[in-house]
């Protein structure tokens, strides 16, 4: 898959009231206005674009995922700035590069707060590790720097201490559990949502890829997947024969359609998939073998 800016330039120009491929006023708006349920609680959603607020300005954006690729539009339409990140490698954090591009486009409003120190904080190794979220499908890298905490890069961003275990990123604020010893989960809190990661260990080396290998199949969707090696990659093969690269995010962990996580039973032997994207989490195939005629199951 390869694309140049000009397609996602051509949308932006599309947002924009002095385009002539400007949507109509009443689309854009439907897209970029909050919805509510039928509860009545507001989501910070639109009709396909997240709705939100950054550094106190208005924003709408929405991120893309695919095999071994991270994107995001970002635009601020008060402010007239759209911010486009491309990115070529599977666990790149366009969220978090879109944000630090905005802090630096982005005049601080006015009576914006002091931003808090990035000091050192005890035991930071404690809380330094790889968290990963079903729900956001992303992986966040957490790194001590000499007894400071920041989001690796590039760039760093730096995780400035606001209490107990509790650091301020951009608009975010990121909290490590549990409250002593080594955290093993971080709740990421923004405008009002929290997104729940959960630590993971690095990716295990290729000559440990063999294991992965074999038939799994869904009960479910009648649908099974062959994951097999093809020099030193582990590839994912449908029913149409058609591959899809595993890229190695963290242990048991991969990205192909969405993230795929392999699971182990209480000896350590891999007996499950689960696959993850927008709108799916983690849904389980589990390893069988095939028969004597190469069917399954």
């Amino acid at each position: 898959m390869a694309a140049s800016s000009r397609p996602p330039k051509i949308w932006r120009n599309g947002t924009t009231n002095s385009s002539p491929v400007a949507w109509a006023a009443a689309h854009w708006s439907i897209c970029s206005s909050h919805k509510h349920l039928s509860t009545g609680a507001r989501v910070p959603y639109g009709f396909g674009l997240f709705v939100d607020t950054y550094g106190g300005r208005r924003r709408v954006w929405h991120n893309g995922i695919w095999a071994g690729y991270r994107s995001l539009f970002m635009r601020f339409p008060d402010a007239h700035l759209t911010i486009i990140a491309l990115c070529n490698a599977a666990d790149a954090p366009s969220e978090q590069l879109g944000d630090a591009i905005a802090d630096i486009m982005l005049p601080k409003s006015p009576g914006a707060a002091t931003p808090p120190v990035w000091a050192r904080v005890r035991n930071a190794d404690h809380l330094a590790g790889d968290y990963y979220s079903g729900a956001t499908n992303q992986r966040v890298s957490v790194i001590a720097d000499s007894g400071r905490l920041a989001l690796a890069g590039p760039p760093m961003v730096p995780l400035a201490l606001v209490g107990p275990r509790r650091f301020g990123v951009g608009t975010s604020e990121l909290e490590f559990l549990p409250p002593n010893g080594e955290a093993q989960t971080m709740l990421a809190h923004n405008d009002g949502r929290t997104s729940v990661y959960r630590r993971v260990g690095p990716a295990l080396d290729r000559s440990a890829f063999p294991q992965y290998e074999g038939r799994y199949w869904s009960d479910e969707l009648g649908v099974g997947y062959s994951v097999t090696m093809k020099a030193d990659t582990l590839e994912l093969r449908d029913g149409r024969g058609e591959s899809t690269p595993l890229v190695p995010l963290f242990r048991d962990g991969f990205d192909g359609p969405g993230t795929v996580r392999f699971e182990r039973d209480s000896a350590g032997v891999v007996t499950a998939m689960t696959f993850t994207t927008r709108g799916v989490d983690a849904l389980p195939f589990t390893r069988v073998r095939e028969r004597a005629d190469g069917r399954t199951p």
